[in-house]
């Protein structure tokens, strides 16, 4: 199989690259497709997704995945393929992204990101994600659901090297894109997280494992006082850094929600026969519209099922089995809670990631995350 995909992707690099110049060149670029149709437009001319194959998009776990050789190079860029290590190099003026069969793990210029779907291969044809690959190559993606189509565009104006120019002159221009960057949560191991929000600010949660204690913070959430929850003093401080631990979430009324820098924290219970739940919470933290739940130190709580209406985007939760619940009921409260990812931590004492542990995590919306990856918001 491997041997099979290196030819076939090889050979038709060469043969495609001198046809799809025509993407370099300073017009605006519009590129369809249609999901199970095995041609695209590409600036108004029909060809080939798949020169002779008749190879087509397909949606798996909600994504749609393609046969990307011919899309990047109309695109204007290029495409690598290593069959020993089932890797697909793709570059674009100067990004460069690696995806691999299989893995949740893909790289943007050497920067880990964690897709929703792996890429995978079908019919001998390799299969990638399209809405990560455009957008990080900086082009516009839409969807429209009832045609099923994919359209994607890149104007004129918009350079691939350099950035669009700033109005110097303009306060709000400057804001406005500094509101439009991406979030990004980085898993730092065991069960200690760094969100970095796209306005600048650093939000550390359960510091204590791992690396990427670089920035310095401007909140600190804490759960419990475990020591493996609580190394406030690992992490660089900002002036007025706040720090917001289970006894300021915790009051004799219920929970205190704080909001921060446009984030919404909002304290749940979290507890189990090592935790007391006077003592320990977890967070709903809500960025960018999205809301991530990081459940602390836990075994299944009553207010779970109350949680599947919070439309979470991500879950975090423990499956140690030491100190907290383990693998089957983690499984039960991922179906409890509904998040659309749910993510295993926490997974064995004194270890940053064990992925023999998060791999019997076996439940529809399980995602693997590795220490070192990060989730863009």
């Amino acid at each position: 199989m491997k041997k099979i995909m290196s030819i076939i992707l090889s050979v038709s690099i060469f043969c495609v690259l001198s046809l799809c110049g025509f993407a370099a060149e300073n017009s605006d670029f519009t590129m369809t497709m249609r999901i199970d149709n095995p041609v695209m437009t590409v600036n108004g001319t029909e060809q080939e997704i798949d020169p002779g194959r008749g190879t087509a998009p397909v949606i798996v776990n909600e994504r749609t995945l393609v046969p990307i050789r011919a899309i990047i190079e109309a695109m204007g860029g290029t495409v690598k393929w290593n069959g020993d290590t089932q890797t697909a190099s793709l570059t674009y003026g100067d990004d460069e992204i690696r995806l691999t069969i299989d893995s949740t793990t893909a790289y943007l210029n050497d920067k880990a990101k964690t897709l929703d779907t792996a890429p995978t291969i079908i019919n001998e044809r390799t299969m990638l994600p399209m809405r990560f690959i455009a957008e990080s190559f900086k082009f516009n993606v839409d969807w429209n659901e009832s045609e099923r189509i994919i359209t994607i565009t890149k104007a004129a104006d918009e350079p691939v090297e350099t950035p669009a120019p700033i109005d110097k002159d303009s306060e709000n221009n400057t804001e406005n894109k500094e509101e439009n960057k991406m979030a990004e949560l980085l898993y730092q191991g065991h069960a200690s997280f760094r969100l970095t929000l796209g306005t600048g600010e650093v939000i550390y949660i359960d510091p204590y494992a791992g690396e990427g204690y670089d920035k310095e913070a401007d909140l600190i959430l804490v759960t419990h006082q475990h020591p493996d929850h609580n190394k406030i003093d690992l992490v660089p401080q900002s002036d007025g850094c706040v720090i917001f631990q289970n006894s300021d979430a915790i009051t004799d009324d219920g929970y205190k929600t704080l909001d921060f820098a446009g984030v919404h924290i909002e304290p749940v219970q979290a507890y189990n026969q090592n935790h007391d739940v006077k003592q320990c919470v977890g967070y709903l933290v809500t960025v960018n519209g999205k809301t991530l739940y990081f459940a602390g130190d836990t075994s299944k709580t009553d207010q779970m099922a109350e949680l599947k209406d919070k439309n979470i985007e991500y879950a975090f939760l423990p499956i140690d089995g030491h100190f907290n619940m383990d693998i089957p009921e983690a499984v039960e409260c991922a179906e409890l809670i509904g998040a659309k990812h749910t993510v295993p931590i926490h997974m064995s004492p004194g270890e940053l990631f064990d992925r023999e542990r998060a791999e019997q995590f076996v439940t529809p919306s399980a995602l693997i995350v590795e220490a070192g990856e990060v989730i863009g918001l």
